[in-house]
Formats: structure tokens, C-alpha cells, sequence
């Protein structure tokens, strides 16, 4: 179950994940979305709003946290 970072859209705010096993993509949107990585099976999104998500492809579980400076 690996999933990697196919494309971030900024216009969109949008994160899109694929998953090479079967080729399903996800699309994750959250406030301001610029950069993500694959961290430990969760997709960590930074944002331009000072914040960073953590999110669960698999289950769309997710987690604001304050970015750090």
C-alpha cells in the first residue's frame, strides 16, 4: 500500500496521491496546500497558512498542526 505525491495543485489547494499497487488516485484538499511529503504512511502537508496537516490516504483521517518556524 505505497502511495506517492503525483502533483500538488496550488490553485486548487490540492494534493494528489498515487497509489502504485492499483492506480487509484486520491485528491486531498486543505487551506493553502504548497508542499507534501510521505511521512511514516500519513501524506504531510505544509500550507501557506502557517499550518501543516498530516493525513491517512487510506482512511482520510486527519490532523492541523502549527508549523514550526
Amino acid at each position: 500500500m505505497t502511495w506517492t505525491v503525483q502533483r500538488i495543485c496550488t490553485r486548487e489547494d490540492s494534493v494528489y496521491l498515487l497509489k502504485e499497487s492499483s492506480g487509484v488516485v486520491r485528491q486531498i484538499s486543505v487551506p493553502g496546500a504548497e508542499s507534501a511529503i510521505i511521512e511514516d504512511g500519513n501524506v504531510v502537508i505544509r500550507c501557506k497558512t502557517g499550518f501543516s496537516w498530516s493525513v491517512n490516504p487510506e482512511t482520510g483521517a486527519r490532523r492541523r498542526f502549527q508549523a514550526a518556524t
